[in-house]
């Protein structure tokens, strides 16, 4: 090897080390930000999930609600029904 291109090689050895650590530096903020991102991802499956468990919890209760409103108007269908039979009975009675 003559002296001209071991003085060229020695001339890219600063560049090629700047262009190493700028690398790392790159290669360190990717890092950093991959675990920020996984992070938030996890922080956003937490708030989902918590989310339909709370959905669920209020399908629960309107069901609830909803089986006890057609229940007492199914009762108060019956009761009317009574009520009404009654009084039939009694009008029958009194016509004759």
């Amino acid at each position: 090897m003559s002296n001209t291109e071991l003085n060229m090689l020695k001339e890219e050895v600063p560049s090629l080390r700047l262009c190493s650590e700028e690398s790392e530096s790159r290669c360190q903020r990717l890092e950093t930000s991959v675990n920020f991102l996984v992070e938030e991802k996890e922080d956003l499956a937490m708030q989902l999930t918590d989310a339909l468990m709370e959905m669920e919890e209020e399908k629960a209760i309107w069901f609830a609600r909803e089986k006890a409103t057609v229940e007492a108007i199914n009762e108060k269908a019956k009761s009317y029904s009574a009520e009404i039979a009654t009084l039939i009975t009694e009008n029958d009675r009194g016509e004759e």
